[in-house]
């Protein structure tokens, strides 16, 4: 199943609502996202509720994230609005070229090698796909109305694990701290240096802790009855 990135956020939630109505009637699914999928599960559980049972966050993008950013230039970047060409060239110069590494940094397996000779040689095509991709994100950003969203985040009563990344190095890790606070969160577990995709470095702690919180209810039940 796809979205459309073109969309508003809250077009694509409406689009996954109707996607979970369609082939899981009448029935709760938990969710696991992690970034831009973390967010579209608080957003989802926030609109749609009743659909909803468990929902685990990994390092998820917050609210108006370009506030968040941690890296300066993604900021600026996602702050402005710039037409799709200006984009391209953007990218095609030498500072957009350094700007794209520093963006492929946070989201590379730490566990690999980082070809920077593959972006500097970036061209055509590739660089065209690309450049959709941040214009169609940048465009999101700016034209959700996240304020919505953080009254909405006030009045969460659903519950989740949050896990997050103590270096993360796309959003300050302040944020993770005041978002386990906004959801009431007792379920929460940290890594640390394992990066942005840290399902990527750490998969066995967090495959652990979320196999851990979606089994809880099942345990307690066992302890329970054979008490």
């Amino acid at each position: 199943y796809t979205l459309s990135y073109t969309t508003l956020f809250r077009s694509q939630i409406n689009e996954l609502a109707s996607f979970i109505k369609e082939n899981f009637p009448e029935q709760k699914v938990s969710l696991a996202g992690i970034s831009y999928g973390g967010a579209l599960s608080w957003g989802l559980t926030l609109m749609y509720p009743e659909l909803i049972d468990k929902v685990i966050f990994v390092n998820p993008m917050p609210p108006n994230p370009a506030k968040y950013f941690a890296l300066p230039s993604l900021n600026i970047f996602f702050r402005i609005p710039l037409p799709l060409m200006f984009v391209y060239f953007f990218l095609s110069l030498p500072v957009g070229k350094f700007f794209l590494k520093e963006a492929a940094n946070i989201f590379r397996n730490l566990q690999g090698d980082f070809e920077e000779q593959r972006i500097e040689t970036m061209r055509g095509r590739k660089l065209q796909f690309i450049s959709h991709i941040l214009w169609n994100f940048s465009w999101i950003l700016r034209n959700e109305n996240w304020q919505a969203w953080k009254m909405k985040l006030k009045n969460w009563n659903h519950d989740c694990l949050l896990i997050y990344d103590k270096k993360d190095p796309l959003f300050d890790f302040h944020f993770y701290d005041h978002f386990s606070q906004i959801i009431s969160s007792t379920n929460v577990v940290t890594t640390q240096g394992a990066g942005h995709i840290s399902t990527t470095q750490q998969s066995k702690l967090i495959a652990g802790a979320i196999r851990e919180y979606l089994l809880r209810d099942y345990y307690k039940d066992v302890v329970g009855y054979n008490g």
